[in-house]
């Protein structure tokens, strides 16, 4: 979204998070790694500008362990799943950083994982403010609106056959997830 697009030879544009029990357990990795680099820096040694990196990393360490370990927002807030596909489809549309059918091949990539997306969703939440609930079923009215009317109109014709498939996916995945929110979950409140 900030404009990095590959990573050594990756595609950005065609991934997306789906925070599947894999992706948690690497992401606890990597913080765990790099806490152990982190140990390693005697920070009293560093200049002024060292210093003040090393506080930003060791500060951004922190919360990013904190939302994992403590927090957990993937356990209790839908709005989180919602608003990362809405920003992960959506930026591809408005950022003009390829040519159109370019973004829209990304797009359709990222389409592809909302199934998965979704399926994590309603594993890994467990309970949820009422409204967080309200909230999320609000913006995913969103998604559906910008999948079926924003992103259909300017889809490019020579992308029109995959964008209607993979989107008539997704489609159904957000109104299954909207069922899980007004069902399962809301039966399972919490206090925010």
């Amino acid at each position: 979204q900030a404009g990095y697009h590959s990573h050594p030879g990756i595609s950005l544009d065609d991934k997306m998070e789906t925070f599947s029990s894999t992706e948690l357990n690497q992401l606890r990795d990597f913080l765990n790694q790099f806490q152990s680099r982190i140990d390693g820096v005697r920070a009293e040694e560093l200049s002024p500008e060292e210093r003040a990196d090393y506080d930003i990393l060791t500060a951004h360490l922190r919360l990013s362990r904190l939302e994992l370990e403590t927090l957990q927002s993937h356990r209790h807030n839908p709005t989180l799943y919602i608003e990362l596909l809405g920003n992960a489809i959506f930026s591809l549309y408005t950022l003009e950083f390829a040519p159109i059918e370019q973004r829209y091949d990304a797009i359709i990539s990222r389409l592809t994982l909302v199934p998965a997306l979704l399926e994590s969703a309603q594993r890994n939440l467990t309970d949820s403010p009422e409204i967080w609930i309200k909230v999320a079923l609000q913006e995913n009215d969103g998604n559906h609106e910008m999948l079926i009317k924003t992103l259909k109109e300017a889809c490019p014709p020579s992308r029109r056959v995959s964008y209607d498939r993979t989107s008539g996916i997704a489609l159904t995945e957000l109104q299954r997830f909207n069922t899980f929110l007004e069902g399962r979950l809301s039966k399972n409140l919490s206090d925010w």
